[in-house]
């Protein structure tokens, strides 16, 4: 009888035990409930802002005479040597230039039917410049200007660069869709598409500058040129040429074209057909 009892006595103990948890937690929940319906829905977690590119001008170091006849498509730099190539059927050429003078120091034809585009310097040593519409890269010998041999690609060839970065060659064709191309093979390894945070996607990139994590690219009949990081296709600053020739000091189709960078922060800029090459810094706008 006494075991009954004190049975009897254990489960209704442990059975109080539990309701009395059960009550506590039920005054909890309602307790959470309530507070979240007064504080009202919850937001969905802020998306991340791409910054606005940053706005730049151009600051004129210095000027060097340039030869009027240069329908400029592409520069590069090379151990204190500037090489030009030139367009146009019939007229298309690639040249060395004295970056002191300006002249002229030796310079090679290209086949009469190619128009001649971007050039760029390839981790051989050897000179790349791209056509047109031809689908042909010529390599040469950078001493001689002689061409050594021929890659092909298909579409048009507008601006090139060789990024140390991303071990390959960048490439524009008028879009905005730079292409990264094998520097043996010249064959396409990947895309980039260019990107603007505070607008549309810019189109007609043509010649091309690589320096660093950044890509600096001439946009074909504007004066503006944009920063673009090599990572990620995101245009990082817009920087406005216009005051190096003003447009109504020459013909519509004589623009700006041509960039190659000198170092210490410094670029070489000109256009096609413009009288003068232009040692110019950047200079960014204060907010």
């Amino acid at each position: 009888m006494e075991r009954r009892t004190l049975r009897a006595g254990l489960n209704f103990t442990w059975t109080a035990w539990i309701a009395r948890i059960a009550q506590t937690a039920r005054i909890a929940l309602l307790a959470l409930v309530s507070g979240a319906l007064a504080a009202g829905p919850v937001a969905p977690p802020a998306e991340a802002v791409t910054p606005r590119p940053t706005t730049a001008t151009v600051k004129i170091i210095r000027t060097i005479p340039k030869s009027l006849d240069a329908f400029t498509e592409g520069l590069e730099i090379k151990n204190g040597v500037l090489y030009e190539s030139t367009g146009l059927e019939g007229r298309s050429e690639i040249r060395t230039v004295d970056l002191r003078t300006g002249s002229v120091v030796k310079r090679a034809g290209l086949n009469a039917a190619f128009f001649g585009e971007g050039v760029t310097v390839a981790p051989s040593g050897n000179l790349v410049q791209l056509t047109w519409k031809n689908n042909i890269a010529l390599v040469r010998d950078r001493k001689t200007l002689k061409e050594i041999s021929r890659f092909t690609f298909a579409g048009e060839g507008w601006g090139l660069c060789y990024s140390d970065r991303r071990k390959a060659f960048v490439q524009s064709n008028g879009t905005s869709i730079l292409k990264l191309r094998s520097t043996t093979s010249f064959k396409e390894t990947g895309t980039l598409a260019v990107t603007m945070a505070n607008g549309p996607a810019p189109s007609q990139i043509n010649e091309l500058e690589c320096d660093g994590s950044s890509v600096f690219a001439n946009i074909w009949l504007t004066s503006q040129i944009l920063e673009i990081s090599v990572d990620t296709g995101r245009v990082l600053r817009t920087i406005d040429a216009s005051s190096l020739v003003p447009s109504g000091q020459r013909p519509a189709d004589d623009v700006l074209n041509g960039i190659a960078r000198l170092g210490k922060g410094r670029f070489l800029l000109t256009g096609k057909r413009w009288p003068s090459y232009f040692e110019v810094e950047f200079v960014d706008e204060k907010k």
